[in-house]
């Protein structure tokens, strides 16, 4: 029994040596074009998984990424999420019953309509297709509706801060400010509602 190969998967039947099973991940080919695009919207990406240390490093031979956390276990993944959200945003993307638990602590969790129920229960963001190219997509439009949000706040204190002080002192006749009022929630409307038209590169 000391002379096992390190294999994924070993039969054994009365303390005897019967099988082993080796089991190949399929990298989809949208992958590498995926983890790209996210390197040069300024992410670092990480693997972050449970296999074998030789399987996650021949996948970071073909994968851009930046480090490898091979053979972990749910509570040790828990540990460098946590460590690395000290100091960053994590964005956690898994489909399997032990990703739950990373999904659940990660600033934003990313799982896929087709994961498990015990990831999908835990993701802040579900993905109905398995589409990888899908995570581009999530990432702009999150970019985009911060960067509508900020917009939208902007306005609303530049109305309370200017069009309020001159209506209250006599400078700005109430009919006016009223007018000013609406026009600065239909901005608001009118630039929330951008979003759904936007198209995501």
């Amino acid at each position: 029994m000391s002379s096992l190969p390190a294999a994924d998967l070993i039969i054994t039947k009365n303390d005897l040596f019967f099988a082993a099973l080796w089991i190949k991940d399929e990298i989809q080919p949208a992958a590498t074009g995926v983890l790209t695009a996210l390197h040069q919207d300024g992410m670092i990406l990480s693997l972050l998984s449970g296999d074998r240390r030789e399987k996650c490093e021949q996948a970071a031979r073909l994968l851009p990424f930046d480090t490898v956390f091979s053979e972990q276990l749910p509570a040790q993944k828990l540990d460098v999420i946590k460590r690395t959200q000290e100091h960053a945003v994590v964005g956690y993307v898994g489909d399997g019953v032990n990703d739950a638990p990373s999904l659940s602590a990660a600033s934003v969790g990313i799982s896929f309509g087709e994961a498990t129920g015990a990831a999908i229960a835990s993701a802040s963001v579900i993905i109905l297709s398995h589409d990888l190219t899908k995570l581009v997509e999530l990432v702009h439009l999150s970019q985009r509706t911060v960067r509508t949000i900020k917009q939208n706040l902007f306005w609303a204190f530049f109305y309370n801060i200017l069009m309020i002080p001159l209506a209250a002192f006599g400078f700005l006749a109430p009919s006016i400010a009223a007018l000013a009022m609406a026009l600065s929630d239909i901005f608001v409307i009118g630039n929330s509602l951008r979003l759904r038209t936007i198209r995501l590169k």
